[in-house]
C-alpha cells in the first residue's frame, strides 16, 4: 500500500472545505452584484466583458468540480481543462480588480455606514461588491496554496504502480 505524505493530505483536506464553499459563493455573489447594479438605473455601471468573463470562470470552476468527482477515472484526459481553469484563476483576479477598481464612483471600498449613499440599494450594491472581491481574492490565495500540494500528490501517484496505491 502506498502512503501519501500525511501533512500534505491534511493540508489539502483543510483547504478543500473553504474552496468548495467559495466555488459556489463566488458565482452567487457575482450574479447578485450584476442584478443589484442593474437595479440602480445606471448610477452604478459595470464592465460587461470583465463581469461576464468572471461569471464564466466561476461557472467553469463548478463544472470542473463536477467533472472531477464524476469522471475520476479519466482525470488524465481532462488535465488540460483543470490546468486552464487554474491558470485563469491565477491571472484573472488581477485583471478583474484592475478593471473594477473605480466602478463605485468614489464610494470607499469598505462601504462605511456613515457615507452619504444616494439610496439603500447603492449601499447594498457596495456591500455585495466588497464581499465579491474579498471572496475572489480569498479563493485565489487558497488556490495558490492548494495547487502545489495537489500537483505534488499527483506526481507521486504517477510514479507509483497501480498495485501499490491503496484500493477502497
Amino acid at each position: 500500500m502506498f502512503d501519501f505524505d500525511t501533512g500534505k493530505c491534511v493540508c489539502i483536506y483543510i483547504l478543500i472545505i473553504p474552496i468548495v464553499i467559495l466555488t459556489f459563493l463566488c458565482p452567487a455573489l457575482e450574479i447578485s452584484k450584476l442584478s443589484v447594479f442593474d437595479q440602480t438605473n445606471g448610477e452604478l455601471v459595470y464592465n460587461v466583458w470583465v463581469e461576464y468573463a468572471y461569471l464564466a470562470l466561476t461557472m467553469s470552476t463548478i463544472v470542473g468540480i463536477y467533472i472531477f468527482y464524476s469522471c475520476l477515472l479519466v482525470i488524465e484526459k481532462l488535465s488540460w481543462y483543470f490546468l486552464a481553469v487554474a491558470c485563469c484563476w491565477l491571472i484573472f483576479p488581477f485583471v478583474y480588480t484592475y478593471f473594477t477598481l473605480n466602478e463605485m464612483n468614489g464610494i470607499p471600498f469598505l462601504c462605511p455606514s456613515d457615507y452619504p449613499y444616494k439610496t439603500d440599494l447603492i449601499f447594498g450594491a457596495c456591500k455585495i461588491r466588497t464581499a465579491n472581491l474579498f471572496c475572489m481574492w480569498i479563493y485565489f490565495l487558497l488556490l495558490t496554496m492548494m495547487l502545489p500540494l495537489g500537483w505534488s500528490i499527483i506526481r507521486k501517484l504517477r510514479l507509483v504502480p497501480d498495485t501499490q496505491v491503496a484500493q477502497p
